[in-house]
């Protein structure tokens, strides 16, 4: 794995919330997860490579997270949710990914997973904490249950819970397909070019070639006179023999 690479890619947006990352800054954050294949040396448990293996396994978690924040944000809940499950692999009793995995699913149109994670939660947390899910979790599946069709459950930026109906749903939906149609557009513009360019040198040498033609018509015109013709008929030599 190149780690200068990895650990680049987050430097920028370390303090940077998830939500608030632009389209750049999370395709390079995308890029970067994909180069993580495991555990640093797996197998070496000398203390200096413990503490780097530690130390990129926070950062691609990190990253997972802002990701996942990214993706609800634009309305891709659909990615949100692999890196999630991304995220659990790491640490399978972690709550908040259950948390917010929860929220994204529902967001999704799929309360039911939405219902199973939390119910998953509860079992990985009895087995190898032996303790409940906690207060935050338990009122937002109590919300997802008898929240109404349309109406989804998000936090507001101090953490209290808030009620969005289901057009700003949309309106995540609405803003990642006009950012797509944005790149369509770019890339469009992109191809004209290229095809401009192809058309403008083919019609300059249509033009050169048309040039070299009319040279050589120069050179040698249509209307030239004819040689007088230098053959002798019978006529002549009757001519010629009267003299």
């Amino acid at each position: 794995m190149d780690t200068a690479l990895f650990e680049t890619a987050l430097a920028p947006v370390r303090g940077t919330p998830g939500a608030n990352l632009d389209e750049q800054k999370a395709c390079s954050l995308r890029r970067a997860v994909e180069l993580y294949r495991g555990e640093l040396l797996e197998g070496w448990y000398q203390d200096w490579c413990l503490f780097h293996r530690e130390r990129l396994r926070n950062s691609y978690e990190l990253m997972l997270e802002k990701l996942m924040g990214y993706c609800e944000t634009c309305g891709d809940f659909e990615a949100g949710q692999g890196y999630g499950e991304l995220l659990l692999r790491q640490d399978q009793a972690r709550e908040r990914t259950y948390y917010r995995l929860m929220r994204l699913n529902y967001l999704a149109g799929d309360r039911a997973r939405a219902f199973r994670l939390f119910h998953r939660c509860e079992e990985v947390l009895k087995k190898e904490l032996g303790v409940q899910p906690g207060k935050r979790i338990v009122e937002l599946y109590d919300k997802l249950r008898t929240s109404q069709v349309g109406v989804v459950v998000t936090e507001g930026e101090d953490g209290a819970k808030a009620r969005v109906v289901a057009s700003e749903v949309l309106g995540h939906r609405l803003r990642r397909i006009r950012s797509l149609l944005l790149k369509v557009r770019r890339q469009l513009e992109r191809d004209i070019r290229e095809v401009d360019k192809v058309l403008e040198t083919r019609r300059h040498g249509s033009e050169g070639s048309a040039v070299d033609a009319g040279s050589v018509l120069i050179t040698q015109p249509a209307d030239r006179p004819a040689k007088p013709s230098t053959t002798v008929t019978s006529q002549d030599k009757n001519k010629l023999l009267q003299l």
